[in-house]
C-alpha cells in the first residue's frame, strides 16, 4: 500500500468469495475500490469490464509466481524425480513462450470449462504464462541464494 501512499490504518478490510461474478459486481457496485488478489481475480474483473492497474512492485513482479523451494535433505532423496519435473516444467514453460497459441488449443482441448468465454480464456491463459515465465538465463537453473 505504500506504493500508492497508504497505509493499514487507511482501510477497512472486506473477505469477498471466490467467485468472479460476485467480484466483478461488488467492484462494479462501489462496494470495493482496491483490492488485494491473483491473477484469476484480475481476469475476472477484467473479463467483466472493470479496469485493472496493478500497483505490484517490479521487484514481486521478477520473480515467477510458481516458485519451487526444497530442503537439501529432501533434494538428496528424491533428486532424479525432481530433477525431471523441473526439466518438464520448463519445457512446458519454454514452449508457453515461443509458442503460446499451442498452449491455447492444449488448454481449449484439455481444460473446456476455462475456455468458455474466450476473452476471459485468453486472459487467463497469458496472465499464467507471465508470471509463470523462469527469469533464470538457462531456463529454470536452481538459485539456491534466493
Amino acid at each position: 500500500m505504500s506504493v500508492v501512499g497508504k497505509s493499514i490504518d487507511d482501510v477497512t478490510t472486506v473477505v469477498l468469495v471466490e467467485s468472479g461474478p460476485t467480484l466483478a459486481a461488488a467492484i462494479r457496485d462501489g462496494q470495493v475500490s482496491p483490492l488485494s488478489g491473483a491473477a484469476p481475480d484480475w481476469i475476472s474483473l477484467s473479463a467483466n469490464g472493470s479496469k485493472v492497474r496493478l500497483i505490484t512492485t517490479k521487484e514481486m513482479l521478477a520473480s515467477p509466481a510458481n516458485t519451487f523451494a526444497v530442503n537439501a535433505e529432501t533434494i538428496a532423496e528424491k533428486r532424479k524425480g525432481i530433477e525431471g519435473f523441473l526439466k518438464a516444467w520448463s519445457k512446458g514453460m519454454y514452449v508457453s513462450k515461443v509458442n503460446p497459441e499451442k498452449v491455447a488449443l492444449a488448454q481449449r482441448k484439455g481444460v473446456p470449462a476455462e475456455g468458455e468465454d474466450k476473452t476471459a480464456g485468453q486472459l487467463f491463459l497469458r496472465m499464467a504464462i507471465s508470471i509463470n515465465l523462469s527469469v533464470t538465463e538457462r531456463l529454470g537453473d536452481p538459485q539456491s541464494d534466493v
